[in-house]
């Protein structure tokens, strides 16, 4: 079976040398904005972790809002859910804004998925 050029080596590789030299040119760059004597520029050093962070969120932005939205979906069940058994208890009429809540942030973290 064909590898996707995505997955082979050498595409790899080729992202991973163009992903140090944005990183090398970004340091260059600040760095000939500053004095030659400054001490800035002296600690002024491309950064592998930096670059690599760097790639990360702009290769995920667009799912980040959606994780963003799972995960608080999921905390709000946890609240809505002790509130739900609370009404229960009391035996108050909240139960079924509660059970509303928690289909709402179920139907959430479905589509995030």
């Amino acid at each position: 079976p064909a590898i996707m050029t995505a997955e082979q080596s050498k595409h790899n590789r080729e992202r991973f040398e163009q992903i140090w030299k944005n990183e090398t040119d970004r340091v260059e760059r600040l760095k000939s904005q500053l004095p030659l004597d400054s001490k800035k520029r002296a600690l002024l050093r491309p950064s592998l972790q930096r670059a690599l962070i760097i790639d990360f969120f702009r290769t995920t932005w667009i799912v980040q809002p959606y994780m963003f939205a799972s995960s608080a979906a999921r905390i709000t069940m946890s609240v809505a859910l002790g509130f739900l058994i609370q009404s229960f208890i009391d035996k108050t009429g909240d139960g079924y804004w509660w059970a509303g809540v928690l289909i709402f942030c179920n139907a959430v973290v479905l589509f995030e998925h």
